[in-house]
Order: structure tokens, then sequence, then C-alpha cells
């Protein structure tokens, strides 16, 4: 073989390896998926916002106030999409006392007071309660707009 053959393999070679390990390195780094938009409305001025979902208390961006986790529904019945309840971080859970994320969270349903009971019942205000006429309504949901 002539010596220019032998350089251009070992040119080769060294693209193969550089590539293969390019593939190698791509795969161990662990993969970020975007956090899903929820809702969130402020507990000092009542502002609604949409933003990515978080485990640390998220500020207002209004007014700098706590803002809470907003869960809002779908009621087939009355094609009326509604606020059912918010939920935020329970302070008196310490990361020894964590057992299932419900005992984690304090709950509030539309005009009630926080609780550690998760709101089983969600009504519409319009007075319909068949939970299969009520469904989660997300941010950027088609009922939404």
């Amino acid at each position: 073989m002539k010596k220019g053959g032998s350089s251009v393999v070992v040119v080769v070679l060294l693209v193969v390896i550089a590539i293969a390990a390019a593939f190698i390195i791509k795969a161990a780094i662990p993969k970020r998926y975007p956090r899903p938009n929820v809702d969130w409305t402020c507990e000092a001025c009542d502002y609604k916002f949409v933003a990515e979902a978080q485990a640390k208390p998220m500020v207002c961006p209004e007014c700098g106030g706590e803002a809470v986790r907003t869960y809002y529904y779908y009621c087939s019945v009355h094609d009326h999409v509604f606020e059912a309840y918010r939920s935020k971080p329970n302070p008196d859970v310490t990361p020894e006392e964590m057992g299932p994320p419900e005992e984690m969270m304090l709950y509030k349903l539309s005009g009630g007071k926080w609780t550690t009971e998760f709101p089983a019942k969600i009504r519409c205000p319009k007075g319909n309660s068949d939970p299969e006429t009520i469904s989660y309504c997300p941010p950027g949901s088609e009922k939404r707009e």
C-alpha cells in the first residue's frame, strides 16, 4: 500500500471514532424536557397567568405576591370552563415527613379554605357535578380559547 493511502485510512478512522464519540456523549447527556405550562393565580391581587410548572413557590409578575396553582375544568353540560380549585405546597410538611404527593400539598376549592383534603368532587358553578361530563381543561385547550 502506498504511503498516501495509509494516511487516508488513518484520517477516515479518526473521523469515524470522532463521530462515534459524539453519539456516545450525546446519549450520556440527560434529556431536558420542557415543563408543561400551568395556570397560576396570585393570592394577593388575584392576577391570573400561565407559566411553567415548578416545585418552588411562584412569584406574581404583577405585584410580587405568592401565586398558587389554579385548576380549570370544562363542563360539557353547560359548555362552561370554570376554576375548580387551587393548590400550593404545604409548609408544615418537612422533607423527612413526605408521604404521597397529595399530603405535601394544600388545596382550596373555589371560595373555600385551605385544607389537606384533595377536592374529590368537582362541581360546575352552574350546578352540574356529574364526573362523566366534567374534565380537566389545561392551558392551551381549544375549550379555553
